[in-house]
């Protein structure tokens, strides 16, 4: 970005404060004051516990160049202030208006699990592609109304493509930030039972999801997953629109999982360019439909068959995202803390049934379910016993009564089974210390909760 402070007041419909430096250059954009650098502008967000106007003097005083804030009650006579209404809307409209400089692909990604590993996925396929260098994907998780803006504006005319992930829990979320971005291409990845607290069955959460495709430019491609079984819903509403329409995953399809062997972790993609035959680094049949998701995608970007495979194969778990990791006696710790729903533990739950016995797990309170929180709760603890978990740890109300349902099960089912197979805790440091004593070295230990119960405190303490 190379772009002077009067020129983003103009894109964000804001005015320059009294005597600013309006042709002080922007080299980038930044809302947390300690990320500013040389030449950043600092732009003040109002978030649900931090004021970002607290930290408009720091932000100068570590070299920011200009910052952006709102109009009322703010001291508008200091130089280099951008002066806007609300500065949550005034980001969204400058990344728009940058956006709009760029003719390269956009690619959009959303869906209940998955969207930051299959992000990540085809950002190795398109670095194998198209080089390093020239692929832009948000960092992290960085998909909301405040993230997702800031990736657009990393933006520079060296790059070829841009991966945006987009996130939401609210109707209308994704409709805004789809507007915002304008993709040229636009894919749910699942729906599935994620914040159902918000929404009133998985039909409700599918047409929150297919927000994605509203902002798609003229011509742009809406790509349609048709195993999910809501995809029905999207087409009936964009089949009026001037976009084209793709399906992938279904035999029959350009692209869908034609096997998995998955004792050997051989995944076999078929596409219209010849079967893709890979290896994944990360565990999971879910994994091996983000995969195909993927394939889906670079395919459409123009990918070759060599560089999905080289992607595919090169990418492994991100960031507490089914990461294998050693515990402190050997046992194998596999770290799916980042967040949960219930149907992200069933599949974790699934995907460790080939590694080595026994199956410990550490289980926490599953958030944002509403009034199917305590019958989730219920049903995980029958599907852990039914699927080959030894040991259940947990903490949390609703985790408690997770483990109640697991050895209600396994005593009722098994002749010689203990009662210590569930354990329920009170603190994390308990965990720890009972881990610490009784942990198997032979054994695997899944770890698994909503973000908000940071069992990668937990992890933490195991591994180092």
């Amino acid at each position: 970005m190379q772009l002077t402070l009067k020129e983003i007041s103009s894109m964000c419909g804001g005015e320059l404060s009294t005597n600013s430096d309006e042709n002080n250059i922007v080299s980038n954009v930044v809302i947390n004051d300690k990320e500013v650098e040389a030449n950043s502008l600092f732009v003040a967000i109002v978030g649900n516990t931090n004021d970002g106007h607290r930290f408009v003097a720091s932000s100068f005083s570590k070299g920011a160049l200009g910052a952006m804030v709102n109009k009322s009650g703010n001291n508008i006579s200091i130089k280099n202030l951008i002066l806007v209404e609300d500065t949550t809307k005034a980001l969204g409209i400058f990344a728009n208006r940058y956006r709009e400089m760029f003719n390269i692909p956009i690619v959009a990604i959303t869906g209940s699990n998955g969207k930051t590993t299959a992000k990540e996925m085809l950002k190795k396929v398109c670095e194998a592609e198209f080089g390093k260098e020239y692929v832009l994907a948000s960092q992290s998780s960085f998909n909301n109304h405040w993230g997702m803006p800031l990736t657009l504006l990393r933006l520079t005319t060296k790059h070829k493509i841009a991966i945006l992930e987009m996130g939401m829990n609210h109707r209308g979320e994704l409709n805004y930030l789809s507007n915002l971005a304008k993709p040229t291409i636009a894919v749910v990845n699942n729906v599935l039972m994620s914040h159902t607290a918000f929404f009133n069955d998985l039909e409700d959460i599918a047409k929150a999801k297919g927000e994605i495709y509203n902002g798609l430019i003229s011509g742009g491609l809406a790509l349609i997953n048709s195993q999910i079984p809501f995809y029905e819903l999207w087409l009936k509403k964009l089949v009026s629109k001037n976009i084209q329409i793709k399906n992938y995953g279904k035999i029959g399809d350009y692209c869908y999982l034609k096997t998995d062997i998955y004792e050997n972790s051989l995944t076999e993609i078929f596409t219209d360019k010849g079967i893709i035959k890979v290896k994944l680094q990360v565990l999971g049949k879910h994994n091996q439909y983000n995969a195909v998701t993927v394939t889906a995608l670079a395919l459409e970007l123009g990918c070759c068959v060599n560089s999905i495979k080289v992607g595919l194969e090169s990418y492994k778990a991100y960031q507490r995202r089914m990461e294998t990791k050693v515990a402190f006696n050997g046992a194998t710790v596999i770290d799916d803390s980042y967040n949960a729903n219930p149907d992200s533990v069933r599949a974790a739950v699934l995907a460790i049934a080939n590694l080595p016995t026994p199956h410990w797990m550490i289980f926490g309170d599953l958030k944002e379910l509403g009034d199917k929180t305590l019958s989730e709760h219920v049903r995980l603890g029958q599907f852990m016993f039914e699927n080959g978990i030894n040991k259940l740890l947990t903490l949390g109300d609703y985790a408690h009564i997770t483990g109640i349902e697991f050895l209600k099960h396994m005593v009722g089912e098994a002749i010689d089974a203990k009662e210590d197979c569930f354990l329920h805790f009170t603190t994390k440091d308990d965990i720890v210390a009972y881990c610490k004593e009784y942990l198997p070295t032979s054994s695997t230990l899944l770890v698994k909760a909503s973000n908000s119960m940071k069992f990668w405190e937990i992890i933490d303490s195991l591994v180092s």
